[in-house]
């Protein structure tokens, strides 16, 4: 992401996310599928609250888990960094439908 030329913040800490949403700018909220749901619903919750007008990407494994409906761009685990640059980027492929 750095190297497509984006500011990145990560962390394995809910309270750090959400003072990092709270205190910077923040346009994009990336979810691994490796992030526990509570911990998904939360942040999402987070980031919406935090930055309402920000794009949520979700990226998704093989177990093709459901999506939350509060994620605005999926992509696969699998997919080439072409994709989640377009996908941070508003220019996704698999954009939510209905």
């Amino acid at each position: 992401m750095e190297l497509g030329g984006f500011e990145v913040s990560s962390t394995s800490s809910i309270p750090f996310a959400q003072a990092l949403m709270r205190h910077e700018r923040c346009g994009v909220l990336l979810l691994c599928y490796s992030v526990p749901e509570n911990w998904r619903e939360t942040l999402i919750r987070s980031f919406r609250e935090s930055c309402p007008r920000g794009r949520i990407v979700g990226i998704i494994g093989g177990d093709l888990k459901p999506v939350s409906e509060s994620i605005d761009a999926v992509i696969y685990s699998t997919d080439k960094a072409d994709a989640l640059l377009s996908a941070v980027a508003g220019e996704s492929r698999r954009e939510k439908t209905g």
